[in-house]
């Protein structure tokens, strides 16, 4: 196990990677990327991180009350429900980019897995121009059942997408489980994440198993601009998506009650 600490740093836009990666890259490379914040956003302005912090007060407010579950399964929802857009127009290039140098790019993200949900993603990624099912055609689809379950399913892999299926396990767990699954050890492992928590997360994981990584805390795009959205528009739509994740789990308990 290495001793030496892998390095976290500050990126504004995916391009930037390759100055960061301070070599040529190739095979033995391995990228791995956050979706939701990171490489898309939510069209829904209501539901975009930048909104968000303009009415910090007011959404928390009406995020503060919910427990853990309820919260997930809000951002879930956004991620699943809501049509969604580039984070940054040079994102389906630079991707192909980095597959012409031998280099192999994966997602992994906290969204829910289950065949449903998992292909409907894929397909909307598709439908922007971004697809990571070439990095490991050999393998499909498989569940990651050494790590615990959520709502009835395990942490998963499909078409070069890791769906971590909630934060039971941390992404550094899941990724270390892939890897595990299926047998390799990149040459050096770079991670990019807007949520400061996954990249300690997937940081410490790699020391922990000797593992040369590089993790990027990702940042808003400066050249990024939020849709417009009033405060009154802002609560209404969070009302109602909140209304509606707490209606389901209330009417799922009272149906598990009567067995």
């Amino acid at each position: 196990m290495s001793t030496t600490p892998t390095r976290l740093s500050t990126l504004y836009s995916v391009q930037e990677l390759m100055e960061a990666v301070g070599e040529e890259v190739g095979e033995g490379h391995l990228f791995v990327f956050d979706l939701d914040e990171t490489l898309v956003v939510c069209e829904e302005p209501a539901f975009q991180c930048a909104n968000m912090f303009r009415f910090k007060a007011l959404f928390r407010s009406m995020w503060s009350p919910l427990d853990d579950e309820q919260k997930y399964l809000c951002m879930n929802a956004i991620a699943q429900s809501y049509p969604s857009r580039l984070l940054e127009p040079c994102t389906p290039s630079f991707l192909a980019d980095i597959a012409k140098g031998g280099a192999k790019a994966i997602a992994l993200t906290a969204s829910l897995g289950g065949e449903v949900y998992e292909r409907e993603r894929i397909a909307k990624l598709r439908s922007l121009g971004i697809d990571f099912a070439a990095a490991f055609p050999g393998k499909a689809s498989f569940s990651l059942t050494s790590l615990p379950s959520f709502l009835g399913h395990p942490p998963s892999f499909r078409e070069g997408v890791i769906f971590a299926n909630g934060r039971v396990s941390s992404k550094g767990e899941v990724l270390l489980a892939f890897l595990s699954e299926i047998d390799i050890t990149p040459r050096q492992l770079l991670f990019v994440d807007d949520r400061a928590e996954n990249v300690v997360s997937v940081d410490t994981a790699c020391r922990m198993k000797g593992i040369d990584c590089k993790a990027f805390h990702f940042q808003t795009p400066p050249s990024f601009l939020p849709g417009e959205v009033d405060a009154k528009t802002f609560e209404s739509g969070w009302r109602g998506l909140i209304n509606e994740i707490t209606s389901q789990l209330s009417a799922a308990n009272s149906i598990n009650k009567l067995f």
